[in-house]
């Protein structure tokens, strides 16, 4: 069958009290090219309680679900349950802003595939003003590599992936205990079981840089503690800590790099990367002593 043609596709969308840039995600999904009969949108409300104005499900392509356990990958697990009918899933973010494209474009990918399997489509950062700022130059040029994280990690972001129907009964559910870097595990769980994924460049969403460091601080330590979360201790906490410091070193090398062909100011950039390095190496040692990740 050809997904371009005749596929059924849902799309997951988590939300945490984020309804205005939801609403925007959803008009964005309600001008897709593919034919709305073949489209439905979930959105998972992970702050069911929570005093923000929703969005009606008003539409036969909306529904709303409410998921009480924090985290968006409960929320993503949540609106799987739903969605049995569905050939393909697509998953984005309610800050996202999926091209009007985006899911032929992803059904596209999927096809050029000789099994079921997996597409990470393109995140495109946009500034939020007229232009970059700093910090925003710096998370757009370091963050989000869809393609990277395909090729050397075996993973692409639930900002903008694709999978087919086929892929989710057999890899199973997102890990609902991670408050990050749980489509890092599924993705990698999905490559082990040697599940074929593509990078889909023109499959393209549009995400809102980060435009303050505080912002870049609070995403380093959420990512850190997902990664601490998820991962093996080996050794003493001694070895893990001068690991975590290799690792981190290496990261500075490969975002120097990065930034050499991507940043008007490198130098600059290069220092907030050693400043993150450093945060994020303080946030794993805090979780593998037994504090709790960070949701936000």
């Amino acid at each position: 069958m050809s997904r371009l043609t005749r596929a059924q596709v849902a799309v997951v969308v988590p939300v945490y009290r984020d309804w205005a840039s939801a609403r925007v995600c959803v008009e964005a999904l309600r001008a897709q090219t593919l034919s709305r009969e073949r489209v439905r949108v979930i959105l998972a409300d992970n702050d069911p309680r929570g005093p923000a104005e929703r969005i009606p499900a008003k539409q036969p392509w909306l529904s709303v679900v409410g998921e009480e356990r924090p985290g968006s990958y409960a929320a993503r697990n949540r609106a799987l349950q739903d969605l049995a009918d569905a050939d393909v899933i697509a998953f984005t973010d309610a800050d996202c802003t999926p091209a009007p494209d985006w899911l032929e474009q992803g059904l596209r990918a999927l096809d050029t595939l000789p099994a079921p399997g997996r597409a990470g489509g393109r995140v495109e950062f946009v500034p939020q003003g007229p232009a970059f700022t700093f910090v925003e130059a710096f998370d757009a040029a370091i963050h989000m590599d869809q393609e990277r994280y395909i090729a050397e990690f075996g993973f692409a972001a639930t900002a903008n992936l694709f999978a087919d129907r086929a892929v989710l009964d057999r890899v199973g559910p997102f890990n609902a205990s991670l408050k990050s870097s749980g489509d890092a595990e599924w993705g990698q769980r999905a490559t082990a079981l040697g599940i074929p994924q593509v990078y889909a460049p023109d499959a393209v969403v549009r995400h809102p840089a980060r435009a303050s460091f505080g912002s870049l601080v609070r995403k380093s330590r959420r990512l850190a503690g997902g990664f601490a979360a998820r991962a093996q201790p080996q050794g003493g906490l001694l070895r893990t800590f001068l690991r975590d410091t290799r690792d981190e070193l290496e990261r500075i090398s490969y975002q120097r790099r990065v930034l050499a062909a991507r940043s008007r100011t490198p130098l600059s950039h290069l220092a907030l990367s050693c400043v993150l390095a450093g945060v994020r190496v303080i946030e794993r040692t805090r979780v593998r002593l037994g504090a709790p990740t960070q949701r936000s």
